[in-house]
């Protein structure tokens, strides 16, 4: 059975015109199975189960449990206070079970589906800051280093670099090495909400750093920013972020970013010329087609 991620996905990509054979390749699922459910209709997904294979200390209490949460579904009672009551009456179970089986329960009453939105060629990136701290062999010591990424939407072509501050001196280099990676520069650029971009965050009436807007316009992108606790919005580039820190920093012995840049050179051929699992092509194929607008058309802007 499919998760209740991939039933909204598989009428998310029908919508945007794709057929049944296209829809099986990108999400994965068999022909049959895509058929069948949007034979079904979207008013009929898939049902979450609460419930594991085999038994639990929990099973004897579900429908307490239950009763207890239902009496004001929107604002359940916190897992460590169902957790008092129920050894109150008899449960020697761990409190990490109860949490895990309340989280599961409001997950299965109130899913919250996240579609994965493709856009057009050329028409977006996603750009992210992340950190980690490496063993720097040299100095003996442990040593804190920025990843900055960028990923094309449509193409999902990568890049990488690293550098010791995250300040807007190195926001906008970083921008302007992937635009001579990439070869051009997307129609718009999707950010979460930090101090680079803007000055005052929030859900509405944010505020745009100034400095950042002229590079921009200077480049004629458009920058766009997630709604604040919504880091799936760009899952792209997030998924970017750990694979670059789960695959190639796991293996260094520097934190100096000057080696590490020349590291993650081949490090990024390998990974653009890979099939990706999405897409089903290779980046690097998808890039000569992505349609960016040329960097040679843009003179340099003065990062200092």
């Amino acid at each position: 059975m499919v998760k209740l991620e991939e039933f909204m996905d598989i009428f998310q990509l029908k919508e945007a015109g794709h057929n049944i054979s296209s829809i099986s390749r990108l999400t994965g699922r068999d022909r049959k199975t895509v058929r069948k459910y949007l034979s079904r209709g979207r008013s009929k997904p898939p049902k979450p189960s609460l419930r594991k294979r085999g038994s639990s200390k929990l099973m004897l209490y579900e429908e307490y449990m239950i009763s207890v949460l239902c009496k004001n579904e929107h604002e359940y009672i916190p897992a460590t206070v169902i957790y008092e009551k129920l050894v109150e009456r008899g449960y020697n179970g761990s409190l990490s079970l109860v949490q895990k089986w309340v989280s599961q329960y409001k997950q299965a009453r109130h899913p919250q589906v996240v579609i994965r939105y493709e856009t057009l060629p050329g028409e977006q990136a996603q750009v992210d800051w992340g950190e980690k701290k490496l063993f720097d062999k040299k100095l003996g010591r442990k040593k804190k280093v920025y990843i900055f990424g960028m990923t094309l939407g449509w193409s999902r072509t990568r890049f990488v670099h690293f550098v010791e501050k995250a300040d807007m001196y190195h926001f906008q280099l970083c921008h302007q090495l992937a635009f001579e990676y990439f070869g051009g520069i997307p129609k718009e650029i999707l950010y979460d909400q930090n101090r680079c971009v803007l000055l005052k965050p929030g859900y509405k009436d944010i505020e745009y750093n100034q400095r950042f807007l002229d590079f921009a316009h200077h480049y004629h992108f458009i920058p766009r920013v997630c709604k604040p606790y919504r880091p799936q919005t760009k899952g792209k580039v997030e998924n970017l972020i750990k694979y670059v820190k789960q695959n190639f920093l796991s293996t260094q012995q520097t934190a100096n970013v000057k080696l590490l840049n020349q590291g993650k050179e081949s490090w990024l051929k390998k990974v653009n010329a890979k099939v990706h699992s999405t897409t089903q092509e290779i980046p690097f194929r998808r890039l000569a087609r992505e349609g960016l607008r040329p960097i040679d058309a843009f003179s340099k802007y003065d990062v200092c």
